[in-house]
C-alpha cells in the first residue's frame, strides 16, 4: 500500500509572490530608545515640551497642531540607518531646538495675528477699510521651506537663550543645524520635502569659528597650577585624601596643562599611549592620543625629569608629563580587572565609593560629566576665583588654549622647547588669530614699520652713547624708548615679528589687560614690525602657508593666505633687503637668503607641523 505523501506547509513563493516583512507596515514607536536615552516624540505634539507619562498622558498640554508633522520626524529617525548615539544626538541636540523653535515662530505668529485682528476691528468701528495679513503658523511638513530654516538659523544665533543665560557659540548653532538637517534630509529623500530647501554654507568659515576658549588670564592660571602642585604632593605624601574621581581629575588637568590636548583624546587614552622617544629614550617620551573623528592621531613629546622636586614648584617649573602619566597607571592598574568591558585597557579608572547599592565599588573610567562635578570640588576647597571675581569654571578646553598661548612667546627655537609651560605665559591664543576668517582683499596697510636694532646685550644696559641712538632712532620712528626697549628685548614678540603695541594697537582689544591675538591681521597693521633676527620665524611660518595649498582649494587658500604670502614678498622682504639699488635696506642679503634656506629645510618648531593652523578646529 503507497503511503499518502506528506503534507507541504512551506508557502510557495515566485517572483510575482514574495513574502513581505510585517515591519514594512509597522509604525515606528512614539518612544524610541537610542544609547540608553529614551525620548518620547509625542511631547512635541505639545507647547513647552511637557513630561509624558509611558502612556503619553500629561497635565496642562497644549496641543502644538502638527501631528503629521512630529509623525514625520519620528519616522525619519527610525528609519535613518545610523549608529545610536548618532540618532540620540538627532533627537537631543536637533530636533529638541527645532521644535522649540517652532513654539517660538508660532507664538510670534499668534502674536502677529492677533494685533491684526485688532487693527482689523478698529478699521471696522471707524468704517475704515483695513487688508487682514493673517500668517498661518507651521503645523506641516509642506510649511518647511528654506526661508523657514534660515529664520531657524537666525533663531539659534541671536534669539536661543542657555539655562546660564549666554547665547549659543557659533560652532554649537552649526553643530545644532546640521542634526536637525540630518533628519529633515531624510524627509528629502522620502519625496516629503522638495530638493533645494537648505540655505547654502549658512556658516561659513565656521572651521575657524572665533573665541571658542580663551586662555586663562596669566594670574588664574598660575594661582591654579599653585593649587595643583599642592594637591599632588598632597596625594603623594598621604596628607590628602580625596576620592577616586576627585584624584583623577587633578592628574587630568595637569596632564592637559602640560599637554595640549583635547579633553576626549585624553580621557579615551590607554596605558599603552605613551612610548619611549625614537630619538632620546631616556630623557623623553611619547604621547599617542586618538581623535574620534577621522582616526586622526596625536603624538606629543615629553621630557622625563630625573629630579622628583621638579614638581615642588608648578609655577616656575613644567610638570613632568611622563611622570604623571606613570603615576595614573600605576595608580588605576589594579582596577582594570574589574572594568566594564572595553575599558579596562582606559588610563583612567576609578572605583565608586558611594553607598547606591548599584554603585558602590564599581570601577569605572572618569567621564566629562564626573571630570566636572570633580573639578568644582577643587574650586570650592581652594577657593579659586576668575578673572571675573566668580568661582573658576575648570574647562580642559581652556587649559589648551593656554597650552597653545605659550606658543606665542616661541622666538628662538633653538633654546626654547615648545612643550614649556611656565607661569609667565602671554595671554595669547592662536585660536583666536586662526578664527579670523579672512575674506580680506589685497590691501596695502598704511604703514609698515621696519626696525633693525644693532645693540650688544640688553637695551637697558646701554652707555650715553647708545642711549642718544637709541633716543634718536625713537624719534626717527615715533616710538617711546621705553616701548622701543621693550620691542628690542623681544617683550612684544609674536609668531612672525614683532608688535609695536599689543595692548593699544591697530586690532588690539584696547582695554588695558588682553593682548591682541589677531595675527592674521599683522599682516594689515601699521603696528607690525620685522627684525632681521625675527626672519627665520617669519620665513617658517611662510612656508608653511605655502604648503597648505596641498591641503586646500585653490581659490580657498588664495582667500585666507594668498594675501599673507604676498605682504611678505612685496612689502616686508622686496623693499627692505639691502642691494645695489636699494643700499639704505636694513636686511642684510646673506642673512636673508641663510634664514630662507634654513626655514625651509628646518622650520621654526612653531611651524613645523600644520596641525598648529588647525587648533581652533577641535573645541
Amino acid at each position: 500500500m503507497a503511503k499518502k505523501p506528506r503534507k507541504d506547509y512551506k508557502v510557495k513563493t515566485s517572483p510575482d509572490n514574495q513574502p513581505v516583512s510585517i515591519e514594512d507596515y509597522r509604525e515606528p514607536p512614539w518612544r524610541q530608545t537610542w544609547n540608553g536615552t529614551t525620548f518620547d516624540f509625542r511631547r512635541w505634539l505639545y507647547t513647552g515640551e511637557p513630561r509624558l507619562d509611558e502612556y503619553g498622558k500629561g497635565t496642562n498640554l497644549a496641543s502644538a497642531n502638527r501631528e503629521n508633522l512630529v509623525k514625520a520626524c519620528r519616522n525619519a529617525v527610525w528609519e535613518i540607518k545610523k549608529a545610536e548615539v548618532t540618532k540620540e544626538n538627532y533627537c537631543d541636540k536637533g530636533l529638541r531646538y527645532f521644535f522649540q523653535y517652532l513654539d517660538f515662530h508660532n507664538a510670534v505668529v499668534a502674536e502677529h495675528n492677533a494685533e491684526e485682528e485688532r487693527k482689523s476691528l478698529a478699521a471696522v468701528s471707524v468704517e475704515k477699510d483695513y487688508k487682514l495679513n493673517l500668517v498661518p503658523p507651521v503645523t506641516e511638513i509642506e510649511q518647511i521651506d528654506k526661508t523657514l530654516l534660515e529664520s531657524y538659523i537666525q533663531w539659534l544665533r541671536y534669539t536661543y537663550v542657555t539655562d546660564e543665560g549666554d547665547n549659543l557659540g557659533y560652532t554649537s548653532c552649526k553643530s545644532i543645524f546640521s542634526k536637525t538637517k540630518s533628519v529633515l534630509n531624510q524627509l528629502v529623500l522620502k519625496k516629503l520635502l522638495p530638493e533645494g530647501i537648505f540655505p547654502a554654507n549658512p556658516f561659513p568659515n565656521s572651521n575657524r569659528a572665533a573665541n571658542s576658549h580663551k586662555p586663562y588670564p596669566k594670574p588664574v592660571f598660575k594661582a591654579l597650577l599653585r593649587v595643583l602642585s599642592k594637591d599632588i604632593r598632597g596625594l603623594r605624601n598621604g596628607t590628602l585624601s580625596l576620592s577616586g574621581s576627585q584624584t583623577l581629575t587633578i592628574y587630568l588637568m595637569v596632564m592637559a596643562a602640560r599637554s595640549g590636548r583635547n579633553p576626549t583624546p585624553l580621557l579615551n587614552a590607554t596605558r599603552a599611549a605613551l612610548l619611549p622617544h625614537p630619538i632620546k629614550p631616556k630623557q623623553m617620551g611619547l604621547l599617542v592620543t586618538y581623535k574620534n573623528r577621522g582616526n586622526a592621531t596625536s603624538v606629543q613629546a615629553f621630557e622625563y625629569s630625573d629630579d622628583e622636586k621638579q614638581i615642588e614648584d608648578m609655577v616656575s617649573l613644567p610638570m613632568d608629563a611622563v611622570t604623571i602619566f606613570h603615576e595614573v597607571n600605576t595608580l588605576t592598574a589594579p582596577l582594570a580587572k574589574d572594568a566594564n568591558p572595553g575599558e579596562g585597557d582606559n588610563l583612567w579608572l576609578y572605583q565608586h565609593k558611594g553607598s547606591g547599592k548599584t554603585t558602590k565599588g564599581q570601577v569605572t573610567k572618569l567621564t566629562m560629566q564626573m571630570y566636572y562635578k570633580a573639578a568644582q570640588s577643587i574650586v570650592k576647597r581652594h577657593n579659586l576665583m576668575g578673572e571675573d571675581g566668580q568661582p573658576l569654571k575648570l574647562n580642559i578646553s581652556r587649559l589648551r588654549a593656554t597650552f597653545s598661548q605659550r606658543m606665542w612667546q616661541l622666538t628662538d627655537g633653538d633654546h626654547i622647547k615648545t612643550a614649556r609651560l611656565n607661569g609667565n605665559s602671554e595671554k595669547v591664543t592662536d585660536e583666536h588669530y586662526l578664527s579670523l576668517t579672512p575674506e580680506m582683499q589685497t590691501k596695502h596697510r598704511n604703514l609698515l614699520l621696519l626696525l633693525h636694532a644693532n645693540f650688544s646685550g640688553t637695551a637697558e644696559r646701554q652707555d650715553a652713547r647708545a642711549k642718544a641712538k637709541l633716543e634718536s632712532l625713537s624719534h626717527e620712528i615715533g616710538i617711546p624708548v621705553n616701548q622701543l626697549i621693550a620691542i628690542i628685548n623681544g617683550d612684544h614678540n609674536t609668531g612672525t615679528g614683532r608688535c609695536v603695541d599689543p595692548k593699544y594697537g591697530e586690532y588690539a582689544p584696547g582695554n588695558g589687560t588682553d593682548y591682541c591675538t589677531n595675527w592674521l591681521n599683522c599682516f594689515k597693521c601699521k603696528d607690525q614690525m620685522v627684525l632681521e633676527t625675527d626672519l627665520y620665524r617669519l620665513f617658517s611660518f611662510y612656508f608653511l602657508l605655502l604648503k597648505e595649498r596641498n591641503f586646500m582649494k585653490r581659490d580657498k587658500w588664495d582667500s585666507t593666505y594668498g594675501w599673507v604670502i604676498q605682504v611678505i614678498d612685496n612689502e616686508i622682504i622686496g623693499p627692505n633687503t639691502r642691494s645695489k639699488a636699494n643700499p639704505k635696506g636694513c636686511f642684510d642679503p646673506l642673512r636673508v637668503k641663510r634664514y630662507r634656506e634654513r626655514a625651509e629645510q628646518d622650520p621654526h618648531p612653531m611651524w613645523r607641523d600644520r596641525a598648529i593652523l588647525q587648533l581652533g578646529d577641535e573645541q
